[in-house]
């Protein structure tokens, strides 16, 4: 058996409607920009923060001057546990696109609307208050999202929490402002098409979840999705890829994404395997 096989390798066979392309972000009347909330309640919270603070709330998925992590109040964006990559990809991508969202992560506060976030919704106050700070926060918020995407992904039972996120469970709520997402196999024959489309959406400003993994040559449960990270930005060659084990973003080139070699910004692992994909139909206009 060939070492370098992958399940992903061989699900676009078997289950061909999971290696479509998915549509670029042109195919949308408008690429929608991550929601404000605008009111003067949010104005007057985010004028209290700090700059860097307030940088930060704004644009979530980009660094301070002279660092590679991601961070909220003195935390580092990192995930929780083990288990809970796909769940602080899925925290961030959230937060990048609802500001309220990112406002209560940085700072405890919620005008009123943090706890509108489809996240936190049904969440009792007195829980959310109960959370010191940014660390709590996110984690809080990571524990929560895996709950939500896990809940019915095993057939209409709950994956196992153990196994961290599939694909599918998190495409059910992963969300960037208005945007919703489906889940798509990258591996396969139409992987450089599938990559376009990826890059297309992060060029245009939306983050893009990828799932990555092994294959036969380093163990049968490595040829599967592993860890998750996320591409949060394409300019010209280079992409910049969030990844949640570190908390850092890392600048890799689509031919080193694709090249088989283990990579920091993969977090370790050596293959793409899934991706998860904005949806058109969700898009203002559409």
């Amino acid at each position: 058996m060939r070492s370098d096989l992958r399940l992903t390798s061989v699900l676009p066979h078997v289950l061909p409607w999971w290696a479509g392309v998915p549509d670029r972000p042109g195919a949308a009347a408008t690429v929608p920009g991550p929601r404000s909330y605008d009111s003067s309640a949010l104005r007057a919270a985010l004028a209290r923060l700090s700059a860097p603070a307030r940088a930060r709330v704004r644009r979530p998925l980009v660094p301070a001057p002279g660092s590679r992590e991601l961070r909220w109040g003195e935390a580092v964006a990192r995930q929780h546990d083990g288990t809970t990559c796909g769940s602080a990809v899925l925290a961030m991508t959230a937060a990048a696109g609802d500001v309220r969202l990112a406002l209560w992560l940085e700072s405890g506060e919620r005008c009123g609307a943090g706890a509108g976030s489809a996240e936190l919704s049904g969440v009792p106050r007195a829980t959310l208050d109960g959370l010191a700070d940014a660390a709590a926060r996110l984690t809080f918020l990571q524990q929560r999202v895996k709950a939500l995407s896990n809940a019915r992904a095993a057939a209409g039972f709950p994956w196992p929490a153990a196994l961290g996120t599939p694909p599918w469970g998190a495409a059910r709520v992963a969300r960037w402002g208005e945007l919703r997402y489906h889940h798509v196999i990258v591996d396969g024959p139409r992987q450089p098409e599938v990559l376009d489309v990826v890059a297309s959406w992060a060029q245009a400003g939306v983050p893009v979840p990828l799932f990555t993994g092994g294959d036969l040559a380093r163990g049968v449960a490595t040829a599967v999705p592993r860890h998750v990270v996320l591409v949060t930005d394409v300019v010209g060659p280079v992409w910049s890829v969030y990844e949640p084990s570190s908390g850092a973003v890392h600048q890799v080139t689509r031919g080193q994404l694709v090249a088989g070699g283990r990579l920091p910004a993969l977090g370790g692992w050596n293959h793409l395997t899934w991706a998860l994909v904005p949806r058109t139909d969700t898009a203002p206009g559409s």
